[in-house]
């Protein structure tokens, strides 16, 4: 089991940096925490696992979206909690998996995304009847990867992959390996195939066209390519979207807004175009994609790459500061002196990273 250190960079106006400061335009180590195992980010707030089970929190604890109702601006350990083996957070909700297997979630419930079958919000982390090895959380939904492979999922049905609001985990699709979910759409891999779902205003499901889909539908131009890792962007608007293959070539789409989708070298006043099929980043392997608001990043042997925009240090590079107008990256640029980083979890505004 790999632990490590855990840093965090962008804006964090509600204590989600875990520094005590609104801003860290580079990243800022956050000492109280060590031996952790799993770092996630949600909205205006972030969650850390520690290898003995301790889940820890720190951020805006309105709607008890981190599993408590108090703001904390530096991490607190959620001591009422049982020994906790994985986190997923969501914008205003989050999900935890228990040692036993168990969902528990917690925080803001409009459409029944905790999967407790009701609508009523939850204070704190309450369990489920669902078992699950793998949890996501995203904008108004859940999902969850059972111990057969089964993709399940609940809450609002324009990110559900049903026709309607559930209430409780309902079967999607079979031979499910890998999930993920933005805030307005979702992506599955199912035997190497993608599968995308949700908002497509963009493009972001990289079908060739803007025509959103209820339930998954295969990106055909990636056919007979294996795909290993997807990410889907954390905004409601400008949804983009990002893949690895097993050859780690990177795959992005969607909006090109501010340039994140790393594809276009040179742009000045106009944001690069919207692609509506996935394309290669040219020169660049990575090992990991990671699809924040208005911005990208990847993990490419041990080293964080970021692109896009890079106001309020979401990029983590030291020019941002004294910039007089917006600052980009059009390309993958690697956050320097920064090594062995081994996750990244990014929300709109900021991200959080853990080192080995």
């Amino acid at each position: 089991m790999i632990t490590g250190n855990v840093y965090t960079f962008g804006i964090g106006k509600s204590g989600e940096l875990g520094s005590r400061s609104n801003k860290e335009i580079v990243p800022f180590r956050i000492r109280e925490l060590s031996s952790i195992v799993q770092v996630g980010n949600g909205g205006s707030y972030a969650l850390c696992l520690q290898s003995n089970g301790n889940l820890y929190f720190f951020g805006k604890g309105k709607n008890a979206r981190g599993g408590s109702n108090v703001d904390s601006p530096v991490p607190r350990h959620l001591s009422y909690l049982p020994k906790i083996m994985m986190i997923a957070c969501g914008y205003w909700h989050s999900l935890v998996l228990t040692e036993s297997g168990f969902i528990m979630a917690s925080g803001y419930n409009s459409h029944g995304q905790l999967g407790l079958g009701s609508t009523q919000e939850e204070s704190k982390f309450t369990s489920t009847n669902t078992e699950a090895k793998i949890i996501k959380a995203g904008g108004h939904a859940s999902f969850a990867i059972t111990q057969d492979n089964t993709l399940v999922s609940c809450g609002i049905r324009e990110l559900n992959a049903h026709n309607q609001d559930r209430l409780v985990f309902t079967p999607v699709m079979e031979n499910v390996e890998y999930i993920d979910i933005g805030m307005v759409h979702a992506g599955c891999i199912s035997q190497g195939q993608l599968y995308m779902w949700g908002n497509n205003a963009w493009g972001q499901l990289g079908i060739g066209n803007t025509a959103p889909s209820s339930r998954p539908i295969a990106v055909a131009s990636l056919a007979g390519i294996q795909i290993k890792q997807v990410s889907c962007s954390k905004g409601e608007k400008y949804g983009h979207t990002g893949c690895i293959d097993n050859d780690r070539n990177v795959y992005m789409w969607g909006s090109g807004y501010k340039g994140k989708l790393g594809l276009d070298a040179h742009w000045s006043h106009e944001d690069p175009a919207d692609r509506y099929i996935p394309e290669v980043i040219q020169n660049f392997k990575a090992d990991y994609v990671e699809c924040g608001g208005i911005h990208s990043l990847a993990i490419s042997d041990a080293r964080l790459f970021t692109w896009g925009c890079g106001s309020d240090g979401r990029l983590g590079h030291p020019e941002v500061q004294g910039h007089r107008y917006l600052y980009k990256e059009p390309l993958p640029r690697a956050i320097g002196n920064l090594n062995g980083v081994v996750q990244v979890s990014s929300s709109y505004y900021s991200n959080i990273i853990l080192t080995n």
